[in-house]
């Protein structure tokens, strides 16, 4: 019997698809948890349970999410090529220090 794939495991192989777009690459762990943070981040702003801030989360928040991985990491080296295809996030991405 097949193990069920979860919504998390299947959001963040596209979050990992999508870095590798941009020639990034994450574990697949940490992929998760940046994910997970987010969802819980909506639930809280939107005050509603987790499940529920899922259904907020489409192909194209998770690859709004690596674009904005991948232009915040262009800002943090000097002298790097921009992007061929910034564009703005739906929301702001809170840096990990």
């Amino acid at each position: 019997m097949a193990a069920r794939t979860t919504w998390l495991q299947v959001h963040a192989d596209q979050l990992l698809d999508a870095l590798g777009e941009f020639g990034l690459s994450l574990p697949r762990q940490a992929a998760a948890g940046l994910l997970q943070d987010r969802v819980r981040a909506v639930a809280a702003q939107m005050r509603i349970t987790e499940q529920s801030a899922r259904r907020y989360f489409t192909d194209d928040t998770v690859q709004s999410m690596a674009r904005e991985i991948a232009v915040s990491l262009v800002e943090e080296r000097p002298g790097s090529a921009p992007l061929e295809h910034p564009a703005p996030c739906p929301f702001r991405w809170q840096r990990l220090a």
